[in-house]
Formats: structure tokens, sequence, C-alpha cells
């Protein structure tokens, strides 16, 4: 009797335990029928497209010749938002794609046939691998990296659609056809298309429809003329730090102090103009007077393994929230302008949009600041080694808005004019787009063009930002 108790209260307990952990699992991943115990994929915040362009066609069969383009960024104003539930229809793709197995690689990016549908367009600033535009650490299903993804679909999402992971530096593209349902892409697509809508903001012309242009691939240019001309602010910059005054220093500790694991033991000594900060030989802080404070982890861990593009992207995003230096203004609408890696470093280069227009530095600009961006952030491991902030504000000056008083035909003829001087005759222009610049600290930052030539931005319409001309 005593040894059958026993047993019964061994099977009991081990009931117990077992009902316990199949608990516990359902309280972690949500439920157990779509999970694995053993092989999770962790989800990461994604790498966020410098643009979303929702493409409309007057014509399903050619589509082309009217094609026109609206940006995410002059609609909503919840692009964030709505990226996250126009990626969630991507993920359900990819899903689709791993039981398929029908991807299709293709050599040679067709434009006009990716601008022949209605279409959803995530333009990333540079080439990524796919886990970063998900936020998958296991999406390894293509390993070539990517900069744009496109859905397009003749039915204006109703039904199918057709999936490219197009790399338009190396000029290939993977294509993948989808039957099922859009739910989201769907409705959002519609919102952005409406008529109603259509009237008050910014149409785009893709230059990929446009003959004789020099553009390689395709850039969405503004159809702003006399009679729908292109109105914006006019912004100017300040550093709100004055050392020649007390509060000077108590509004740089404000900025700095996040940075520091107990500021109240921080040290300060100056050194010719700068103002250095140390904390127990584990954190270092510069502050320079051109606008900028460094940041150095004195004592990184000592074990250090490799990190993704994507992992690293993450600790950037997470230290640039926690330290808070930047002004709330800026760090919002701070984007991925550039990732280098070095041996296990990665350097991630943010820079700012201001109501959708990217914020460029001018070459004398980043030679005064000692820095090609307004952030940039150094991770090791698991680690942020090193980081650099400008201090710098950028607000607007006036009130009333300014109009764009020029067409995108007048900066490709200006790049095409000086390099014939210099006796280039044969070139394409890689992109082209209207740009903030910022060419000094307290001057008007005007709205111009700004073209990409082999890897470098020129201004083509203000002449002293031209070196070698």
């Amino acid at each position: 009797m005593n040894a059958r108790r026993e047993r019964m209260k061994l099977i009991l307990l081990g009931a117990l335990i077992i009902i316990a952990v199949i608990q516990t699992g359902m309280l972690w991943l949500g439920g157990m029928s779509s999970h694995n115990f053993l092989k999770q994929t962790i989800k990461y915040e994604p790498i966020m497209p410098t643009n979303i362009w929702f493409v409309e066609t007057s014509n399903s069969n050619t589509g082309v010749p009217g094609a026109l383009a609206y940006r995410l960024d002059d609609t909503t104003g919840n692009e964030k938002r709505e990226y996250e539930r126009l990626i969630g229809e991507l993920s359900k793709l990819m899903d689709r794609q791993n039981e398929e197995g029908n991807m299709q690689k293709i050599d040679g990016v067709d434009w006009v046939k990716l601008l022949s549908m209605p279409s959803v367009i995530y333009e990333y600033e540079f080439p990524i691998d796919l886990a970063s535009i998900t936020g998958e650490s296991q999406n390894k299903w293509i390993k070539e990296k990517i900069d744009h993804v496109i859905i397009y679909s003749k039915n204006k999402f109703e039904k199918e659609a057709t999936l490219f992971l197009v790399n338009s530096e190396e000029d290939f593209m993977y294509e993948l056809s989808v039957v099922g349902t859009f739910d989201d892409i769907e409705k959002i697509y519609k919102v952005l298309t409406a008529d109603d809508l259509k009237r008050h903001i910014m149409a785009y012309q893709p230059s990929a429809t446009i003959d004789k242009v020099r553009l390689a691939g395709n850039s969405f240019l503004p159809t702003s003329s006399k009679e729908t001309l292109l109105n914006y602010e006019v912004l100017t910059s300040y550093n709100p730090i004055d050392l020649s005054r007390e509060e000077g220093y108590e509004k740089l500790e404000s900025m700095i102090n996040g940075l520091f694991i107990s500021p109240l033991v921080k040290e300060r000594v100056h050194q010719g103009e700068n103002v250095i900060y140390t904390e127990d030989m584990k954190t270092l802080v510069v502050y320079r007077p051109e606008g900028v404070i460094e940041y150095l982890n004195l004592a990184p861990r000592q074990l250090q393994t490799g990190t993704s593009m994507l992992k690293g992207y993450n600790v950037a995003l997470e230290f640039i929230e926690r330290v808070q230096v930047m002004p709330k203004s800026i760090a919002d609408n701070l984007y991925l302008a550039d990732v280098k890696q070095k041996g296990l470093d990665f350097t991630y280069s943010f820079n700012m949009m201001y109501e959708g227009y990217r914020l460029q530095l001018s070459e004398e600009m980043q030679a005064s600041l000692g820095m090609d961006a307004l952030v940039q952030v150094v991770v090791r491991g698991k680690d942020v080694i090193e980081a650099h902030f400008s201090t710098l504000e950028v607000v607007p000056k006036e009130v009333e808005l300014k109009a764009l008083s020029t067409h995108y035909l007048e900066p490709i003829d200006k790049m095409y004019t000086l390099f014939e001087k210099q006796g280039i005759e044969d070139f394409m222009i890689d992109h082209l787009e209207l740009v903030y610049l910022l060419e000094g600290i307290g001057e008007d930052i005007d709205m111009t063009w700004g073209a990409v030539y082999d890897h470098k931005w020129y201004y083509p319409l203000i002449m002293r930002q031209i070196p070698g001309f």
C-alpha cells in the first residue's frame, strides 16, 4: 500500500511538472501550436527603409507612361506604424516562400517591369541582408544583400501579388509569385492612392519612365512645376552649448549624464578648448567646441564575440535612446545612413530627416565636425565602445514657406555640363533627389538637388559644393 502511494505521488508530481512546463511555454511563446521550444527565431527592430513608395499606374497593361508614386511620409505621418504592418505582410510572403521554394533569381533589374503595376516599394539606403529588413535573426533564405523590396499586383493586391528583392548596385533581383490575401497592403494602398488625398500631396515620377534622362536605375522625382509648386520650410542650426556662461556647463552636463554609470562621481578637466569628463577609468567623454560630444567606453567586456549588422544596429538604437544625448526632435528622425565593419567592430552612421527630406552635411561641415554624420556609434559584440554626437539643433527659421524654383532637369543638365568639361562623356547619375544641405552653423539650410555619382554626393546647383570643377 505504501509503495503504491509513493508511486502515485511520483506520477502526480511528474504530471504537475509537465503541466508547469507547458503553461510556462505558453506564457513565454503565446501558445504552443506555432512555436518550437528548441528552435526560436529572435525578433529585433528591423532597419527602416529610407522611403516607402506607393506606385499607381493609369493603365495596368502598359502602366509605365502614367506611373506616379506617393511617399508614405507625405501622407499619414505614421510611417513607422504602417511600416510594421507592411513588414508583417512581407514576413507572410517569406513564410510561403520557405514552404514552396519557388524563388527565381534574375540577372538585370527591369525597372520598366517593376513600375508597370500598382506596387509598394521599400527603398533602403544601401544593400542590407534580409534579416536586417525583417528583423528576424534566423532569416537566411537568400544570402545576397538587397536595397529594394517591391511588392506589385495587377489587381491592387486583392488576390495575388509578386515579390521582388532587388540589388540595384549589383544589378540582380529575385522574383516570387504568391497567391493569397494581402489585407494590410491592400488597405494602405487604397487609402494612400485615394483621389481626395492625392490632391493635397506631392506626386513623384519614376525616372525609369522618363526618356533620355541620364539617371541609372530609378529615382523618384517630384512633379513640381509652376502649376504645382513644392513648398518647404527653410531651416537653420545652432549649438545650444555656450561655455562662456555657467549655464553652458549645466546644459552640457545634462546632455552627457546618460553616458555615465554614476554621473555624480564624474570629474571634469580642461584641455585647451576641449572639456574632458572621466568616471573611475570606466568612461571618457570629450566635448569639442565645434559642437561634438565624443564617448569612449574604457572598460568593455573582455570576452567579445562577433555580432551581425542587425544585432549591432539594435545595440546602437538602444544606446542612443538610453543616453538621450540628442534632442528628441532629432533623435526621433534619425535614419541609418551607412554601416562599416572592421574586424569585430560595426560603425553605424545616422543622419536626420526633416519632413521626409534628408539633411546632408556639406564637406566643410564634415571637416569641421570631424565626422560625416550627425551620430556615429561603434558596436563590438553587445557593447558600444565608442560614439560621436553632434550637439547641433536644427529648427525651422521662418513660419512662411519657400517655393522650390528648380526642375529636376536643371541639376541633370548642370552635371552633364560639368562632366563634359572634364572630358567625361558617357556617364549616368546614380541617384537624384531633393535634400536639405547644412553648410555652416547659423546659416540658412535650404533645399537643393543632390546627385550621387560613383558613391559621392554632388550639389550641382551650388557651385562651391562641387570640388574639382
